[in-house]
């Protein structure tokens, strides 16, 4: 029973009324569900034209006030788009599309640069990532990076384009992405990566891509592995964005370990090993927060 169905029953008990029909429960449901696609559709509806807002905005606004340095010029606006993602994910929890625990950065990684790798089972984990995790950048696919309106505000970042963009010495061939995030990540840039490489199944998790970890080895900096946890299957690989859930999505994000990659540090520089470490962990998760979410489906379908 969805929560809207839930409060009218309870008001029309308490005032001494007939409980509702199980036909006037479920067009209560629709009519939530209704709302909520709205809500959903015009919170990616804001996104979007604020993205576009902003990259008009940058260059003649922040661009003088940090006196036309490039550098500092790249890591205000990486920093203000950190913030805009946090003012998106208030909004969402505010018309009560989600309720969240923000991501907490570990200790004694202040000032140093490091891969953040986790799984994907949503299309809003990346704007949880780079909000909570300072200074954080991400890969962007070529098409956005090159794509007009969004090339304004993604190219005035720190970010960095996937495969397809052309090398920086004019080049027209294109520069393999492994080289790219690692001379990113050497420039001390900390990197988000999501392995699996599209948003995780609904059964498990994908495969593990290699890059992430050879970027943390080569650049011997260390890696953060996040496991992602949503108690309900929201905008996921099988959703679209009108397609919500009933009820709340819950995100909660869990730091589960910090690996270093330097052997002056006494790390580890085996990539391999690392990949299968950290994907053995993050599947072992995502297997218990599967069976939560059946268990949340079962006594919700019960209390219907």
């Amino acid at each position: 029973m969805s929560k809207g169905s839930s409060s009218s029953l309870a008001t029309s008990t308490s005032r001494g009324e007939a409980p509702l029909s199980p036909d006037e429960r479920r067009n209560d449901s629709r009519i939530s569900q209704a709302l909520r696609t709205l809500a959903t559709f015009a919170s990616f509806a804001m996104f979007f034209t604020g993205s576009i807002l902003l990259g008009l905005l940058f260059v003649p606004v922040f661009l003088p006030l940090v006196l036309f340095n490039v550098k500092r010029y790249r890591a205000l606006c990486t920093a203000f788009v950190a913030r805009g993602y946090g003012a998106f994910l208030y909004w969402m929890k505010f018309i009560r599309l989600i309720t969240y625990e923000m991501p907490v950065p570990p200790p004694g990684l202040e000032g140093r640069p490091y891969v953040v790798v986790a799984n994907h089972p949503t299309m809003i984990d990346v704007p949880f990532m780079l909000h909570s995790f300072p200074r954080l950048t991400s890969m962007v696919k070529w098409e956005w990076y090159n794509f007009g309106p969004f090339a304004l505000v993604l190219r005035s970042t720190n970010y960095i384009p996937a495969d397809g963009a052309p090398a920086k010495d004019g080049d027209e061939t294109s520069t393999p992405a492994l080289d790219r995030m690692v001379a990113h990540v050497q420039a001390g840039h900390p990197l988000v990566c999501f392995p699996e490489g599209s948003r995780s199944l609904r059964h498990g998790l994908r495969r593990f891509r290699r890059g992430p970890f050879e970027t943390a080895v080569r650049a011997k900096v260390p890696i953060v592995s996040v496991f992602v946890d949503v108690n309900r299957p929201i905008l996921d690989r099988t959703h679209h964005f009108w397609q919500v859930p009933e009820g709340k999505a819950h995100f909660r994000f869990e730091v589960r370990e910090v690996i270093e990659t330097d052997p002056a540090r006494g790390g580890i520089d085996d990539a391999e090993l690392l990949r299968t470490r950290v994907r053995d962990d993050l599947a072992e998760c995502w297997a218990g927060c599967l069976q939560r979410r059946e268990a949340l489906r079962l006594a919700e379908s019960a209390g219907a």
